[in-house]
């Protein structure tokens, strides 16, 4: 569980042009995505695209000694909980205290 924490000013990129996320899977977990709880966190200028990094699992994930003829499917099966969240400043749209 990951509780009270702040997260300033996230832009969308990086002064060099790379994509900023502020929780991202492992991208090495083929199988597995641990469930992650937020709780008493507070977003401070930070636009909704910057929240999360989701991937679909590659297809070199594809082997028969571990999932078979298709990608592992750990990526597809994420779960994110958030309670007492505060969006300080301007509030995505749609997104609420908890989501």
């Amino acid at each position: 569980m990951f509780t009270d924490l702040d997260f300033y000013d996230f832009p969308a990129e990086s002064a060099s042009g790379v994509k900023n996320r502020m929780i991202i899977l492992n991208p090495a977990s083929s199988d597995y995505i641990q469930a992650n709880h937020f709780d008493g966190i507070r977003f401070h200028n930070v636009g909704h695209k910057n929240l999360a990094w989701f991937f679909d699992p590659p297809e070199k994930w594809a082997n028969l000694a571990d999932c078979g003829t298709w990608p592992c499917s750990g990526p597809k099966n994420t779960l994110m909980t958030f309670k007492n969240t505060e969006w300080i400043g301007a509030q995505p749209e749609g997104i609420g205290a908890d989501f």
